[in-house]
């Protein structure tokens, strides 16, 4: 069932910006950050202990918040950089998300289904040899710093901008060697909508939803409607 707000334009494209502010962004880092400064507190102590440091534990106090303060520093320059100017735009054929790294397109008759995905979550190499109490760090920073946003996952295209970094560009060639793809070889690829607007099931948002796909009902839902093309 439809429910389009008469004043909403639907054959025009409307943008929305990133709504999440940088203290909504680093409550989501702080296990990660926790965890980090633990380790480097450990790290450090049985260096400086090796080493005849008097006060072992007290200087690698010192060090595990100086670490935690350039973590802290580091991502509020990534945040800055990377989602200040984020934006999502909405048209008729589809989705345009643009990020710092890359522009992501998900037009609507590709689009599958709701789902949930993280803010941010630690890196993942495969084959990458780790020790158990890194693996153990890494699994607790994966599962106490999941916040699952709502996004709408589908098959469209991922394009890297030029002036990307580095490490962006290899981590996306690695994850589009990986991610299923659909009969045309696009990608699958999701479209986080709750970074744009916070109620977005009763705002603009959802208008455009509901005008486009009447058929996602909430987001539990994947698509079994063989009418509609995936």
């Amino acid at each position: 069932m439809q429910n389009d707000n008469p004043s909403t334009d639907f054959t025009k494209p409307e943008t929305f910006k990133f709504i999440m502010d940088f203290d909504g962004f680093i409550k989501k880092l702080y296990p990660i950050l926790a965890v980090a400064c633990i380790l480097g507190f450990v790290i450090m102590a049985a260096l400086f202990n090796a080493i005849g440091i008097p006060a072992p534990a007290l200087f690698a106090l010192v060090g595990a918040v100086a670490l935690g303060y350039f973590m802290y520093q580091a991502r509020k320059k990534q945040y800055d950089r990377d989602w200040s100017n984020a934006t999502m735009t909405f048209s008729p054929e589809g989705i345009v998300s643009q990020e710092r790294a890359q522009t992501v397109t998900l037009p609507w008759n590709k689009i599958r289904g709701f789902g949930l995905g993280g803010f941010v979550g630690p890196a993942q190499v495969p084959g990458l040899a780790m020790s158990d109490s890194a693996r153990a760090a890494t699994e607790f920073s994966r599962k106490t710093s999941a916040s699952p946003q709502v996004v709408l996952e589908g098959f469209g295209d991922i394009v890297l901008k030029d002036d990307a970094p580095a490490l962006s560009k290899m981590a996306l060639e690695q994850q589009l060697q990986r991610v299923e793809k659909d009969e045309d070889g696009k990608p699958l690829c999701v479209a986080v909508i709750s970074y744009y607007e916070k109620d977005w099931k009763n705002g603009q948002i959802g208008e455009w939803i509901n005008h486009y796909r009447p058929d996602l009902k909430d987001k539990d839902q994947v698509l079994t409607d063989p009418t509609i093309s995936n």
